[in-house]
């Protein structure tokens, strides 16, 4: 997954229960994820009941919206230094 260069992901199975540390390394993007992670954590424990497909088809989910997130905070940096 070498788009989330920004992070560090792992992932650890326990019988049915799949847990995903996730270490962000960017202080904007973790500042921007924040939110987002308050607001989708409900829906996020309904993701771990997948088997390895659907796990794998979020993990790529989750891929492209950390390159969202990434774009969205350099563009907040930016905004930032202009002032």
């Amino acid at each position: 997954m070498q788009c989330l260069h920004m992070m560090e992901m792992e992932i650890l199975w326990h019988r049915r229960c799949i847990h995903i540390q996730i270490v962000i390394t960017d202080p904007y993007l973790l500042l921007t994820i924040h939110s987002l992670m308050l607001h989708n954590l409900t829906q996020l424990s309904q993701w771990f009941i997948f088997n390895r497909w659907g796990v794998n088809k979020y993990l790529g989910f989750l891929c492209h919206q950390m390159q969202h997130l990434k774009s969205l905070s350099l563009l907040m940096q930016n905004n930032i230094m202009a002032y």
